[in-house]
């Protein structure tokens, strides 16, 4: 249980750095809410998936 919540913790703690990012740039209008909100959970599942393949790769690794 407390893999999953690191896992979307840093997960979310990074698609907002990202979601940010990309606003600042100007890749992203976050004056819509709904875009804000659809973007930040797209960045949000990408990077969950990301960060899941990685814990499984290095827990992987270390049995082997």
């Amino acid at each position: 249980m407390k893999e999953w919540f690191i896992y979307v913790f840093i997960a979310t703690l990074i698609s907002m750095f990202i979601q940010t990012g990309l606003d600042k740039v100007g890749l992203l209008n976050l004056n819509n809410m709904w875009a804000d909100f659809i973007s930040w959970l797209v960045i949000f599942f990408v990077v969950y998936v990301l960060i899941d393949l990685a814990g499984r790769a290095l827990i992987g690794s270390k049995n082997s």
